[in-house]
């Protein structure tokens, strides 16, 4: 019976977790890349915004607007493909922290964001796993010395 669980657990570790790790990824990074996409295609809708409903109360509207539309575009696509995972996973979050509690004061209808929160805290403390551009680094890295 024992040796069926280990089974299981090992089939869980080597398929079942880089493939979750993967679809998470994917998941949230899509999210914030159309997001991304969306902001680009109508720029001054975008600083409209960022002047009236998304002002942050330390950085001008235009510096908001580029640095939250860049961190979406550029985090994004380096979550998918599993680049420096933990980094942009850390930056995402931190990107969703300040939507959820300083532009809505913690009162945004939309339970995503927390979600977020969790899928972004999960891939900060796990990485890209075994099916991400960090992994093959490192393991090319392994096979030079």
């Amino acid at each position: 019976m024992s040796t069926f669980v280990d089974g299981l657990a090992t089939a869980a570790q080597t398929i079942i977790a880089p493939v979750a790790n993967l679809i998470a990824r994917v998941y949230v990074g899509l999210i914030f890349f159309q997001s991304g996409l969306s902001k680009v295609e109508d720029w001054q809708t975008t600083l409209s915004k960022f002047q009236t409903e998304w002002a942050l109360p330390i950085l001008s509207p235009g510096m908001s607007a580029w640095l939250a539309t860049a961190g979406e575009m550029v985090l994004s696509i380096m979550l998918i493909i599993g680049f420096f995972t933990r980094f942009s996973a850390c930056g995402l979050l931190i990107m969703v922290l300040i939507i959820e509690f300083v532009v809505f004061n913690g009162a945004s209808a939309d339970r995503q964001y927390y979600y977020w929160m969790l899928i972004f805290g999960f891939l900060v403390g796990y990485g890209g796993d075994k099916l991400s551009i960090d992994a093959f680094l490192s393991r090319k890295k392994d096979r030079r010395f």
